[in-house]
């Protein structure tokens, strides 16, 4: 089992090259330079302008700007922040708490809900209760993250006034908006999948002979059904896990929260060549990794997988 991690580690290698060209190739296809973006046109001399072009690195040929960032990049250097002058390391390193703590939030109530929603469905199948949690999950997949956010804060913050806009930090009334923003679509997929594999589960032959032995409808559902239906609602957790990060850099804007998306969003307007294929590059390794924990979970759920 180790050596399939080791080698599903290993694969991660061509797979962040890969994404590193691609961004690459499009931040300079895309018109812009960004020279100009950091300063007013016509507020500085051609002179200067060249000056500051050189300075960056930019007056070189492209194949020799890949290969030497792809070089730092091996190195975990990230390169400085053409907007800031900062590192990019140490910029990540200084948002990526706060994206995390509100990705860690939002998937623990996506989870936590989306699970207790679907067995409930499951288990009162065609229910009213059933068919209602089912209309408001398709509503949460088909609702767009920063339009549900934007409606949050119309009700709850101008509206209402009980939560904060544009505070940080750890306290629940802080959090708890955006956290519940991020997490209404990776819920509404985990109750849809998890209502479907209980039904599943719930018609297997060994749930059939646990009732039959007289064990209470809540030990069957909790120690039989909700244990082996797990298996496939793991897949959809992980997937949704790595959306969810990437999802939280657009919450973090609507909600004004420093993180990866306010880094990503101010990079993108100036143009910040080492800042974009960092952050684009690091979410995509972080995805991949999202899919080995992923099959490491099928093996802690299912020990037929350990041998």
């Amino acid at each position: 089992m180790w050596k399939e991690v080791i080698r599903r580690l290993l694969l991660i290698i061509p797979v962040a090259v890969g994404v590193y060209t691609v961004v690459f190739l499009m931040i300079r296809i895309v018109p812009g330079d960004p020279v100009l973006a950091l300063v007013e046109e016509g507020a500085m001399s051609a002179d200067r302008m060249e000056s500051i072009r050189h300075e960056l690195g930019l007056d070189r040929p492209v194949y020799v700007q890949y290969f030497d960032y792809l070089v730092r990049l091996a190195s975990f250097d990230l390169g400085v922040s053409f907007n800031t002058g900062q590192p990019v390391k140490k910029m990540i390193l200084e948002a990526l708490p706060y994206s995390l703590q509100l990705t860690a939030v939002a998937m623990f109530i996506a989870t936590v809900f989306g699970l207790l929603t679907g067995t409930l469905s499951a288990v009162r199948h065609n229910s009213w209760a059933d068919t209602a949690a089912m209309v408001l999950a398709v509503v949460g997949i088909a609702a767009p993250d920063f339009w549900l956010g934007l409606l949050l804060i119309l009700v709850f913050v101008l509206r209402l006034g009980w939560f904060p806009l544009t505070e940080v930090g750890l306290s629940w009334n802080i959090l708890l908006l955006p956290a519940v923003t991020l997490a209404v679509r990776p819920m509404a997929s985990i109750a849809r999948l998890s209502r479907a594999s209980c039904l599943e589960v719930l018609h297997e032959c060994y749930v059939t002979t646990a009732r039959a032995k007289g064990l209470g409808e809540r030990t069957v559902v909790l120690r039989h059904v909700v244990r082996n239906a797990l298996i496939p609602v793991t897949t959809i957790i992980g997937l949704d896990l790595g959306a969810t990060i990437s999802n939280a850099m657009v919450i973090e804007v609507v909600f004004a929260r420093p993180g990866i998306g306010r880094i990503i969003l101010v990079a993108i307007q100036h143009h910040d060549f080492p800042t974009i294929q960092a952050t684009v590059t690091l979410s995509c390794i972080f995805y991949a990794v999202m899919n080995i924990l992923v099959d490491l979970g099928y093996v802690a759920l299912d020990p037929r997988l350990r041998t």
